[in-house]
């Protein structure tokens, strides 16, 4: 592979901008040899040459400057993470005098200070003002370059009070040392007897407040080790990316560029530093020591992360394509079997409908989310980040469609079971004994024994993991809201019609369906129950935008977007009223319609500038730009198109503007129909055709995949713009 393919596919998406622009300094070598095209030998004193230069020396100060920032962190990083083992060593000590419920294991363990005074002495007293580092990083573009004229090998970093310390070296810095060596050496003992306590009461809560903080120190460890290893390539291939480029240019043009830099660039900090593999070494010893009784090879391989660039996934693809002949075919056998039999075999067939549609639409909306997971993974959108996916075990969007094909397999299946028993085309051993109405029953039981499943088998930590997400929407606002648990509020609103199929296949499971089909109840039932089901996501997602309006000290835009919300709530609300008010009465417009139709056009249209001007942020306010000229302002129209004042931004990950375009065409139509998915219950009076609430089930679903492309697209430019490539756990103590 080349250079310039293996950069772009090994460097770190949200940095990506402060890597060695490889192509960049290519044109420069291609412009060079176009400029001197015809001479015997190229004058190093050429424009062209000296342009070349200019741009690599630029190369060379940013990477040396964002190494430099993005390494200071990780010194101050790791000095902040020790502090707090140290101020852990103190919460059980101080837990360990209140009682002697504790019992003599953790006295023996917190009894005295001699924890802190072995080996050199008393734990070193790190204060934030001890790890400040002052930097010369991220130079201007235009100005002086980097310590390039008289380059050394020690760091910028190794100038502040800490390294300079005669007492505290650099080395012992940055590992645990004796005295936090003799913390975590302990923690897994505290970690063994912690799990015993039975106490009650303030010492119950203070026992579960320490083992929260070990679980939470234990996660920033995870995350800074990664830090470290990003680093640590970041190093590497920018390196190597100066090495190829200056040996590419001295091939095509002749001139001895690389031993003119090269020398430079090996005495640069962030080739010479070592800071960042002693903290590496030091925090996998830290991280066995605290968690795991001192195993480094356990610790090493959960720290670590596998590359998956290579991977290979023939066997997953070729079961996918297995499983997908099957439901083609067992898809063409039911159609051509409900075609050719008469209608009255189907028993209850609008109830069975509306039961496989409850089950249909979710497995619709996975096979969106997995186009969605393709095309993100294809431009490079980090969709794992964003959803705090664990990147130590990484799951490829060909595991998640070996997933969503069994249980589409497995849907598709059940609806032939139930149209062979229905029509008695093959003997089917419990044709006999279980009819064809209950067959939905028997997938819907093993679709929730599958969701809910203990063991791990089929995705285990997928499915915790969604079952985390789902609680933690509903417990809004009483917990914290986070980017995963927003963005899937905003996809259970797009599975209202879901929501209530669910809704009517449990009236219909527990009433209709053991009584007379002329006496069933669920449709009248259905019908008033239907707007408090379609009104929860709403709810749920009002609550979450009140959350985060308190979290964010009162940032108003977070008010903004719950109108959106509230809108939403009140288009159900009115639907439902003209639903049960007026069409039982009459058919004519009635003020509660004319009220619905004036809700529901404010709601799509102030859902569809929300969309595209903050949810997808696709276009932007034309700034009002003036230069000066012969001392007068003189406005400057920008290049770019705009239409009454808007314009499409300029940072894009799908590169090409027509895709941006032809989704904002899309949108003003789907926004326009979405107010009628809100509406089930007028749907179904109005529309007696009752597949059609299926179909709009299935166009909102469309809908909510073209959003979920441009809104991912719009949360990674922001982690770009902050150059934020892990998480940023809270840790349990605070730093004063």
């Amino acid at each position: 592979m080349k250079f310039g393919k293996s950069i772009l596919q090994n460097s770190i998406p949200e940095w990506r901008s402060l890597y060695i622009d490889y192509r960049s300094l290519k044109m420069y070598i291609k412009n060079m040899l176009k400029e001197n095209e015809g001479a015997t030998a190229i004058d190093p004193e050429h424009p062209s040459v000296k342009a070349f230069e200019e741009r690599l020396e630029l190369e060379i100060d940013k990477i040396n400057g964002f190494f430099s920032t993005k390494e200071q962190e990780a010194i101050d990083k790791s000095t902040e993470l020790h502090n707090q083992l140290a101020h852990l060593q103190d919460q059980i000590e101080a837990l360990g005098e209140k009682g002697a419920k504790l019992g003599r294991s953790v006295r023996d363990l917190t009894s005295s200070r001699g924890v802190w005074s072995e080996g050199n002495g008393a734990s070193p007293s790190l204060t934030p003002g001890d790890t400040s580092v002052e930097l010369n990083v991220l130079p201007s573009l235009d100005g002086p370059a980097c310590p390039m004229a008289s380059p050394s090998p020690a760091s910028p970093a190794l100038s502040s009070p800490i390294f300079s310390s005669p007492s505290v070296s650099t080395k012992s810095l940055l590992s645990p040392g004796p005295a936090i060596s003799s913390v975590v050496k302990k923690t897994k003992a505290y970690k063994n007897v912690l799990s015993k306590f039975k106490l009650k009461g303030k010492g119950a809560v203070r026992v579960e407040t320490i083992k929260h903080a070990m679980q939470t120190l234990e996660k920033a460890f995870l995350e800074f080790y990664r830090l470290l290893i990003l680093l640590r390539n970041y190093q590497v291939l920018n390196y190597t990316g100066f090495n190829k480029i200056l040996k590419k240019a001295d091939k095509r043009s002749g001139l001895m560029l690389k031993r003119k830099y090269i020398n430079t660039i090996d005495s640069l900090h962030f080739h010479t530093t070592q800071h960042v593999n002693e903290m590496l070494s030091t925090t996998e010893e830290a991280f066995a020591r605290g968690f795991h009784s001192g195993n480094i090879f356990e610790a090493k391989r959960l720290l670590r992360v596998p590359d998956e660039h290579d991977k290979t996934h023939h066997t997953i693809s070729f079961l996918n394509g297995l499983m997908l002949g099957m439901i083609l075919m067992l898809t063409l056998v039911i159609v051509g079997a409900v075609f050719t039999a008469s209608s009255t075999y189907f028993p209850r067939p609008r109830e069975v409908y509306n039961v496989y549609a409850a089950m249909g639409l979710p497995l619709l909306f996975f096979w969106a989310l997995g186009f969605d997971e393709v095309i993100w993974t294809r431009f490079s959108v980090n969709y794992a980040f964003i959803f705090e996916f664990d990147p130590r075990r990484p799951n490829s969007y060909h595991k998640y469609f070996e997933a969503v094909s069994i249980l589409t397999l497995m849907w598709v299946a059940s609806i032939a079971v139930y149209v062979w028993t229905a029509t008695g085309t093959f003997p089917l051993p419990l044709e006999a004994t279980l009819r064809p109405e209950l067959q939905p029953l028997v997938l819907l039981g093993i679709f929730f024994l599958i969701l809910v499943c203990p063991f791990n088998w089929f995705y285990r930590k997928g499915r915790l993991w969604l079952l985390n997400v789902l609680g933690r929407i509903a417990a809004a606002p009483f917990v914290a809201v986070k980017f995963k648990d927003f963005f899937f509020a905003d996809q259970l609103s797009s599975l209202t019609l879901f929501m209530v199929s669910l809704q009517f296949t449990v009236c219909f499971y527990a009433y209709d369906v053991w009584r007379p089909e002329d006496q069933g109840r669920c449709w009248q039932v259905n019908s008033y129950v239907s707007p408090f089901v379609s009104f929860l996501p709403y709810w749920f997602r009002f609550m979450q935008c009140w959350r985060r309006f308190h979290d964010s000290k009162h940032d108003r835009v977070h008010l903004k977007n719950a109108l959106k919300y509230f809108l939403s709530m009140l288009v159900t609300l009115f639907s439902g009223l003209d639903a049960n008010i007026t069409l039982q009465h009459t058919t004519a417009m009635s003020p509660l319609r004319i009220v619905w139709f004036i809700v529901s056009a404010m709601a799509a249209s102030y859902a569809l500038y929300w969309d595209l001007t903050h949810d997808w942020g696709v276009l932007i306010r034309v700034p009002n730009v003036t230069a000066i000229s012969n001392g007068a302002e003189k406005h400057q129209q920008p290049r770019t198109r705009q239409l009454w004042g808007w314009t499409l931004r300029q940072r894009r990950m799908y590169v090409r503007p027509w895709p941006y375009y032809l989704a904002i065409f899309l949108d003003v139509i789907f926004r326009f129909l979405w107010p009628l998915t809100k509406s089930v219950s007028q749907i179904g009076s109005v529309l007696q055709n009752w597949q059609l609430v299926g179909i709009l089930g299935a166009v909102e679903i469309m809908r909510r995949c073209m959003w979920n492309l441009f809104r991912l697209e719009n949360e990674h430019l922001n982690n770009v713009g902050k150059f934020r490539a892990v998480r940023d756990i809270p840790l349990p103590f605070g730093s004063g």
